[in-house]
């Protein structure tokens, strides 16, 4: 409508909702070419719409105000007439007391849910584990003690599955909708694993944080040193990787850094055993050292 939501001119109105988002997905073009902006039309709330609620937009409400002051209609009277019963006549919309209604008001065939201020459709998706499941094969098992227990090694899960979503798939609600399930199974892990999280995030932290302090008291410089060596090399890190996953550093300039650094490594090596053999040489009757010194007298020194 151009206006903000939970703005100056409509404080009480926080949420949005669209009530004609697959006609705007369609007519955008972005089905074909994801690259085009979608533009979405949207109407200003005061909560999310659920099933068989009808929304309008501030003209559409003005207009609605006016037909119920004339006909002395409830706001469901004078709106079913132009939304849901518009082709029941003849001709079409016979009944309505205004046709800018149908325009300006919209119907609600969903419950919505806000995210984020967003009423988007809410999709329900539960799954039920039947009596009928149960272990099919059992196997017989003898532990430390020599006791035999019988395990199951075989398990059939039969589950119901109850899903309710809107029959006119759209993408960008589908993809929506996935990601808010996957963040409410991240949270609910969350929820359950409380403790356990707690203690590694309080407790080992502190432990280690006290540990860290102790070590300073007692060698001061072996802590300091590693600590500035220690983050240099993490800032390398995160810079090499950092330009590998932007791109400026490929694949090739890796596999050349590496086969240089093999090559030196490989002359490195062929030079200290090289070094290694030219100092044990030995002429073998005085073993005097290539030094022209003995290593066993000690006047020639």
């Amino acid at each position: 409508e151009g206006r903000l939501c939970g703005g100056v001119d409509l404080p009480n109105k926080k949420f949005i909702a669209y009530p004609r988002a697959d006609e705007d997905l369609i007519l955008s073009g972005a089905l074909n070419d994801p690259t085009v902006p979608i533009s979405f039309f949207g109407v200003c709330v005061k909560s999310c719409p659920r099933a068989g609620d009808y929304i309008c937009t501030q003209h559409g409400d003005a207009i609605l105000e006016e037909v119920m002051a004339d006909t002395g209609l409830t706001r469901d009277q004078a709106l079913r007439p132009c939304l849901e019963d518009w082709f029941n006549t003849f001709p079409f919309g016979a009944n309505c007391e205004d046709h800018d209604l149908r325009k300006e008001c919209f119907d609600t065939d969903v419950d919505t849910t806000g995210v984020f201020f967003r009423c988007l459709p809410k999709y329900h998706y539960e799954a039920e584990t039947l009596p009928e499941s149960g272990c099919t094969r059992f196997k017989n098992v003898t532990n430390s003690k020599g006791e035999v227990k019988q395990v199951c090694v075989v398990y059939k899960e039969v589950t119901k599955i109850t899903r309710e979503q809107p029959t006119s798939s759209n993408v960008l609600f589908d993809t929506l909708n996935s990601y808010t399930v996957l963040i409410q199974n991240y949270l609910g892990d969350l929820i359950k694993a409380a403790r356990p999280i707690l203690f590694s995030g309080i407790g080992v932290s502190t432990g280690f944080g006290l540990l860290y302090i102790f070590s300073l008291w007692c060698c001061v410089n072996v802590v300091v040193w590693a600590t500035v060596v220690l983050s240099i090399c993490m800032s390398l890190a995160l810079t090499i990787f950092c330009y590998i996953r932007a791109g400026i550093i490929t694949t090739d300039v890796l596999d050349g850094f590496f086969a240089s650094f093999n090559d030196f490594l490989s002359n490195a090596e062929d030079t200290l055993n090289d070094a290694a053999e030219w100092l044990d040489l030995d002429d073998g009757d005085n073993n005097t050292s290539l030094l022209g010194i003995s290593p066993f007298n000690s006047s020639a020194l």
